[in-house]
């Protein structure tokens, strides 16, 4: 019975002693390797969730975007100028007078039917289906201006020596007006006497009056048509604001006609 007893007590410590050398260290490695893979398996899930974070704020982005209104861009975005053989600067701006174009988008504003009429240094005038303008240089393409190489300093130059002129000219027209006015005959103020009956025909009472301020009127309406051709387009002019000259206004003209209807009902 001891004998089986200690036989017994052996093989249990054989046993732990094998445990303790092969088992163990098995288990540890065991240990080892499952901590190896939780720790790639969490790397590999915050990538994930970082990956579907950055896709939850793109998504979101484009619905955001979907959501916003249209602006239209046919006023914003510029049209973009033909191709244009090089040359002299003044060559290819002349060149281009009577070109036709379906659609000018500029800045401000989109024109139809468009046909250029001029380039100058300022930018290009051109008539379309309602009316005609002129369009700036600051407002259209870039590739306008560098088709017709602008140049901001020659744009300066050019609209001062145009003020200059137009300045000359406003006061040209005012010196004629008051020529005008010193040559044409007083409109008398009181009523003169009835003429005595002859048998011969008579003139109107105020006929040389009426003849005269229709005269003024002609040379008004020239002078005031004028003012506005040299003035039509031209940016930042005072005609743009309604200032035209009263003097060759049309306001003026209605003036004149209504003494002259005067002068007609006293006849």
């Amino acid at each position: 019975m001891r004998f089986l007893f200690t036989l017994i007590l052996g093989a249990a410590l054989g046993a732990g002693i094998l445990w303790q050398d092969y088992a163990l260290p098995l288990l540890d490695q065991a240990k080892e390797s499952a901590s190896t893979q939780i720790s790639q398996l969490t790397g590999e899930r915050d990538k994930a969730l970082a990956s579907l974070a950055k896709a939850q704020d793109e998504l979101a982005a484009l619905r955001k975007a979907a959501e916003m209104p249209q602006v239209a861009t046919s006023v914003s975005v510029a049209s973009p100028a033909p191709p244009t053989p090089s040359g002299p600067k003044q060559a290819i701006r002349d060149a281009a007078v009577g070109e036709k174009l379906d659609q000018l988008v500029t800045a401000k504003d989109v024109y139809t039917g468009v046909t250029i009429k001029a380039v100058d240094p300022s930018g290009i005038d051109i008539v379309h289906d309602a009316g005609a303008a002129h369009v700036r240089f600051a407002d259209v393409d870039q590739s306008w201006r560098d088709r017709f190489q602008y140049d901001p300093g020659e744009e300066a130059a050019y609209l001062a020596k145009k003020t200059t002129e137009q300045a000359k000219v406003d006061g040209q027209v005012q010196q004629e007006l008051a020529s005008q006015a010193q040559a044409a005959p007083a409109i008398p103020t009181t009523s003169s006497p009835l003429p005595q009956a002859t048998n011969s025909p008579q003139r109107p009472k105020h006929q040389d009056e009426i003849q005269a301020l229709q005269k003024q009127i002609a040379y008004i309406q020239e002078k005031h048509d004028a003012w506005v051709n040299d003035h039509h387009g031209w940016p930042g002019h005072p005609w743009q604001r309604g200032d035209i000259p009263d003097e060759i206004s049309s306001a003026a003209i209605t003036d004149l006609q209504e003494q002259i209807a005067a002068l007609q009902v006293e006849n």
